[in-house]
């Protein structure tokens, strides 16, 4: 019931009688199995308290709450997809502490960028055969001073999959 009035108007000439609940409940679970509903309920509640729980590590102060809500409630109920990419002029439009990085941390973000999509995109360099071993890099783990990265090595199974055999860290 709460997810159907949070999501009605919120007008008088709206108001539900329990007639007109029971109706809209009747209709709704014809369709959607009332367990789905409530799954949905709960997500949509943790993201939202998972959101103002971030924000709150860094946001304090008197007027920190309401504007952590008005944020919270912007992306939970305005942005339909987690694939939506804020951009950082929106990002300081909703409220967010979003800054223009320096140029000295431009060009070190570039620089990894760059570093980053110079690697292959597919991990065998061809079709890999049943018994063949391969390396593939998994992660990596950069600083201005150290890089290292994580070596898998598998076996390619005779249906065509990995058998991971291990992990290493590797620098480079």
């Amino acid at each position: 019931m709460q997810f159907i009035r949070e999501t009605a108007p919120n007008d008088p000439k709206f108001a539900y009688t329990p007639e007109a609940m029971a109706q809209i409940f009747e209709a709704l679970f014809d369709k959607i199995h009332p367990l789905a509903i409530g799954a949905i309920e709960q997500s949509y509640a943790l993201a939202k308290l998972i959101g103002k729980q971030c924000l709150r590590t860094h946001m304090k102060g008197a007027d920190a709450a309401p504007q952590i809500e008005s944020i919270v409630n912007k992306l939970c109920d305005d942005y339909k997809s987690h694939q939506y990419q804020i951009a950082r002029r929106e990002a300081k439009e909703l409220g967010l502490n979003a800054v223009d990085a320096s140029p000295a941390v431009e060009a070190v973000l570039l620089e990894l960028l760059q570093f980053y999509t110079a690697r292959p995109v597919g991990p065998f360099g061809g079709q890999p055969k049943p018994g063949q071993q391969v390396k593939t890099q998994i992660a990596w783990m950069d600083s201005l001073r150290l890089k290292f990265r994580v070596e898998q090595t598998a076996v390619i199974t005779p249906q065509s999959a990995l058998e991971v055999q291990g992990d290493s860290w590797v620098s480079y």
